[in-house]
């Protein structure tokens, strides 16, 4: 009898440790099924974080909106149990890693964000999970987490590693690709074609370029931000070696360039880059950005190509510039009558060009337009703290109204 209980308990042992191994895809028939199967409850257990606990999984996480801070802090509890208990599945696993590095960062822990982050990017290569935009946003992500967390030195460790991870994910996706089909050669297209197309006959995201480029733009940001001009001017220098051109780049190079107006009072191609950003930024008023909401380039271009024109003393340009958003911006209802979160978004949207753009010009009610839009700024942050967990997207903190520019500056008799 005894024996029997030690083949039980060791048959058990054989088979639990048989279905905890992941699925391999050298697995085949019931081998394959058995072990999916035993990881079925570790899948379900991811997803079911992925979806209703992270807040921050994919790639648009809201943290950064307004009661993100707490949300961070929620979603942590469950965050925290996909690390001893990983889902098998790797989309699954780069989810929650990045939700991980989201909420980390979002409460202020900038070294577990970096390395859940890192998690996430550094997965594919490893599993053959090849394709998609996703892992080049993985990577980016690593780098200015990392720049946070250790600074520049360590964050340009990871770009460069992140854009050899890149190229060879894409290289490794091609030969997956035409192994299974999926693309031709050029020499097959030929044979079925008559002719060349002078390429793969799909179009491929290039993984890597924006990667490349984008990425060390960001550090030049934030090492402007930081007031580490030295390390910038390198950078940017680097850029231009290699040829780098763009509007984020144009809009890093504003930047300094005021930095350096503000220091020397003259720069050698300053007036370059306002004649540059002038129509690109006035044709934009056609269709008013949403610039003091924005978390890309748009609220930097149009506030630095302003007080760039505004600081070498072109007033024409500035007027036709700051008349233009006027002219194009909305009526906001007042925020007495505002019933739900939706019409207070849009309120105060509408509140935050007016204060904007009246404070840009000494408008005598600016003041008052402010003052309305740190109003419904602050309704819907009791409406939250009440327990309606919207989806409207304020930010945590509001910037600043700014200084009237030098050319409304009244005249002085």
């Amino acid at each position: 009898m005894r024996l029997w209980i030690w083949f039980v308990v060791a048959m058990a042992i054989v088979v639990a440790a048989f279905l905890a191994v992941p699925p391999s895809e050298m697995d085949r028939g019931l081998g394959r099924g058995l072990r999916d199967a035993g990881w079925l409850p570790r899948n379900a257990f991811g997803s079911f974080v992925a979806n209703h606990h992270a807040a921050g999984a994919g790639h648009v996480p809201y943290y950064q909106r307004l009661g993100g801070y707490q949300d961070a802090w929620d979603d942590l509890v469950w965050l925290r149990a996909t690390e001893f208990y990983p889902p098998a599945h790797p989309g699954a696993f780069m989810d929650t890693r990045r939700a991980l590095a989201y909420a980390y960062a979002a409460i202020g822990r900038p070294e577990p964000a970096a390395a859940r982050m890192l998690d996430a990017a550094r997965l594919p290569n490893q599993v053959s999970f090849y394709g998609g935009s996703f892992t080049e946003l993985d990577w980016e992500r690593a780098v200015l987490m990392t720049y946070d967390a250790h600074g520049l030195e360590a964050a340009l460790e990871v770009w460069r590693e992140g854009l050899e991870a890149l190229e060879l994910n894409e290289r490794l996706y091609l030969e997956r690709a035409i192994a299974d089909g999926w693309v031709l050669t050029v020499d097959e297209v030929v044979a079925a074609n008559g002719e060349a197309t002078g390429g793969w006959p799909r179009d491929l995201y290039p993984l890597e370029e924006r990667y490349r480029d984008g990425t060390r733009i960001e550090l030049v940001e934030r090492l402007l931000a930081d007031r580490d001009i030295a390390r910038a001017d390198t950078l940017l220098a680097e850029l231009d070696e290699e040829g780098v051109q763009g509007w984020s780049l144009t809009s890093a190079r504003i930047q300094r360039a005021l930095n350096a107006l503000e220091r020397d009072g003259e720069v050698r191609d300053a007036g370059h880059l306002a004649d540059l950003s002038y129509p690109l930024v006035l044709a934009s008023s056609v269709e008013p950005m949403r610039w003091h909401t924005s978390v890309g380039y748009t609220a930097l271009d149009l506030n630095r190509t302003v007080h760039l024109h505004d600081t070498l003393g072109r007033c024409d340009d500035v007027r036709q510039i700051v008349d233009a958003y006027a002219a194009s911006a909305e009526v906001s209802p007042s925020p007495s009558a505002l019933q739900d979160s939706e019409a207070a978004h849009r309120a105060w949207r509408a509140l935050s060009d007016a204060c904007w753009i009246s404070s840009w010009r000494g408008d005598n009610e600016a003041d008052e337009l402010c003052r309305l839009r740190r109003q419904v700024w602050q309704q819907e942050a009791e409406r939250i703290e009440s327990g309606d967990r919207n989806q409207s997207w304020f930010p945590m903190t509001l910037r600043p109204p700014p200084e009237t520019l030098e050319c409304y500056a009244p005249i002085a008799p």
